[in-house]
């Protein structure tokens, strides 16, 4: 059986699980920024209580960030957003740009990881969709 995404921990408080986006643009771009988006991402979810899971780990070699629909690890993501049980309830990408470089694109990709409820995260602006901002009390 596996674990859900929100795990009670012994002191009471929850604890995220979490699935990691990377991806670079162009072959003049260092294949290194994939483990430096990584590791950003890893220093993001220690600091956030968050469980980065090893085995959803997704990544674009020198794939452009302006088609959202032709990128092979961006697309295995989705599919994994999309299983049930859901292994992760949060996908970290280092930046909004790792997403993608259109603000629509973006947009719809946290549409679509709200209806599956699944928060998104982008360290770099230190965005979490999952926090309560502007309600009012």
């Amino acid at each position: 059986m596996r674990p859900s995404n929100l795990t009670n921990t012994s002191t009471g408080g929850v604890t995220r699980r979490a699935a990691l986006y990377a991806r670079y643009s162009t072959s003049m771009q260092r294949p290194a920024s994939l483990q430096d988006q990584e590791r950003s991402c890893r220093e993001y979810a220690e600091k956030n209580g968050i469980i980065l899971l090893d085995d959803h780990i997704y990544q674009d070699a020198a794939q452009s960030g302006t088609n959202t629909r032709n990128r092979p690890g961006f697309g295995a993501l989705r599919a994994a957003m999309k299983r049930k049980p859901r292994e992760f309830g949060v996908v970290l990408f280092d930046d909004t740009s790792r997403c993608a470089r259109d603000v629509h694109d973006i947009l719809e990709f946290v549409k679509d990881a709200g209806k599956r409820k699944t928060a998104v995260c982008f360290a770099k602006q230190d965005i979490d969709t999952s926090r309560t901002v502007g309600r009012s009390s």
